[in-house]
């Protein structure tokens, strides 16, 4: 039985190719399942949004749809405080309400929030996953996809139903 040394010689050339910075940037790293760019994830809640990337294991962030902020001018200059009263995004009736307008706008902010502040990415060029609740009204997931495509021009939308536990 022969046995090889690892110790045997072998060029420095030869290991110089592998341990180089340049040579392991040269490999394509897959980024996610859906090719080389990951996708927005969009995860719309009543009283949270979840984003991220589709590459990643959790959110890389979870915005309050609850947030108001109050301005107040004092000697010491401006001041923002922020109320923590839970106020959700959306109602489960919605269609009664009637008007979508405030819905769209607040949601125009939060999504471009979270486009150009947050994620720190154009929202032409990445798809987006969309995360649904079942139990979301149809009237919220119109304004949703309009906003996506008409505003925020997205190339591609995929909705993904969420489990219920």
């Amino acid at each position: 039985m022969t046995t090889t040394s690892v110790s045997s010689d072998i060029p420095a050339s030869y290991l110089s190719n592998y341990t180089s910075s340049s040579s392991l940037h040269s490999f394509t790293r897959r980024h996610s399942i859906y090719g080389t760019e990951d996708r927005v994830v969009l995860d719309i809640g009543s009283l949270y949004i979840k984003c991220g990337f589709s590459g990643e294991s959790h959110p890389r962030h979870i915005v309050p749809t609850c947030a108001r902020l109050e301005r107040s001018s004092g000697p010491d200059g401006e001041a923002f405080s922020i109320d923590t009263e839970p106020v959700s995004l959306y109602e489960l009736d919605l269609m009664a309400a009637g008007d979508l307008k405030p819905l769209e706008e607040k949601l125009k902010k939060l999504l471009h929030d979270i486009y150009f502040r947050l994620l720190l990415t154009d929202p032409k060029s990445r798809k987006v996953i969309i995360c649904e609740s079942p139990l979301a009204p149809v009237a919220l997931k119109r304004t949703i996809a309009g906003l996506l495509f008409q505003y925020f021009q997205v190339c591609s939308m995929d909705i993904s139903i969420i489990h219920i536990t």
